[in-house]
């Protein structure tokens, strides 16, 4: 996953630089890369963490990839004043519900 990352924005780093395009930095938009880099690692040392212990990746994959998915989308919303909508609110239960199968 790291390496589709890097290889992407290499790759519209490149496009900007090719196209003239400018390239703005913000003191937000900083912070936001910093609190992403952190949050990626921890979630790579959570990863570690819960292989270590034995969790077998048919269950320890779904349950992080998962649980990204729902803490990335509670962050939006509380950080940054996304919208939940119905359809988001049924989507995340059913991603917990997904979970709370798995781990029976």
């Amino acid at each position: 996953m790291q390496a589709v990352a890097a290889l992407v924005g290499g790759i519209s780093l490149l496009f900007l630089k090719f196209t003239n395009s400018p390239i703005e930095i913000s003191n937000k938009g900083v912070f936001y890369a910093i609190l992403a880099g952190l949050f990626i690692g921890l979630a790579e040392i959570a990863t570690f963490f819960v292989f270590s212990k034995g969790v077998t990746l048919s269950l320890g994959l779904p349950i992080i990839v998962a649980g990204s998915v729902v803490f990335g989308s509670l962050l939006g919303i509380l950080f940054l004043k996304e919208v939940l909508t119905p359809i988001h609110l049924l989507a995340m239960l059913l991603v917990v519900i997904g979970i709370a199968l798995l781990v029976k």
